[in-house]
């Protein structure tokens, strides 16, 4: 993990700076999504080769041209979305919509709520043109592997959902850091 105790430190950015002049390809594979992790980009000035975000579902190359952005069916997505809402509030502060940039969220606890600064409304979210991943932030004391594991019995096949923390992540089947 680079960004370590809210930074990313001069030694660590020289590191990379070291590690490119040898001719070797840096990026970063995260799961937040490309706006969030290209404010820390541009904020740190790292150099990079290429961005994975959303869990492997969107690829940005050196000049930040997509190269790859998931997109997941919208009937699928508001399947996982209602059944979210309908069967799972009580384990997250907000279930949420991502287009691969931003997202919009419903949420159900305001208090200690995820903002990245990036959100757009629902509505927005779930009208732009392509929906690439899903995501929650948990409650206190959820079991984030046993909520992805339900995820994944119901959604058998449509979609992956990932346990990353505090949050779970829901992209294709596919769709991870590695395989990106």
């Amino acid at each position: 993990t680079l960004y370590q105790d809210n930074i990313v430190t001069s030694k660590d950015r020289k590191i990379i700076q070291d590690f490119r002049s040898l001719g070797h390809q840096f990026g970063i594979a995260t799961g937040r999504h490309l706006h969030s992790i290209l404010t820390e980009i541009d904020k740190y000035e790292i150099e990079i080769d290429f961005v994975i975000g959303n869990n492997g579902a969107a690829i940005l190359d050196a000049s930040r041209k997509e190269l790859y952005l998931a997109q997941i069916d919208k009937m699928i997505v508001n399947q996982v979305f209602d059944y979210v809402v309908n069967n799972l509030s009580t384990e997250f502060y907000f279930f949420a919509v991502n287009n691969g940039y931003h997202y919009g969220q419903k949420s159900f606890v305001e208090i200690g709520a995820f903002d990245s600064g990036d959100r757009i409304t629902l509505d927005q979210a779930f009208n732009s043109e392509i929906i690439c991943a899903m995501f929650g932030q948990l409650l206190p004391d959820r079991n984030g592997v046993e909520i992805a594991n339900h995820v994944n019995t119901v959604f058998k096949g449509l979609v992956q959902a990932v346990p990353n923390g505090e949050f779970i992540d829901v992209v294709l089947p596919n769709d991870n850091k590695a395989m990106a």
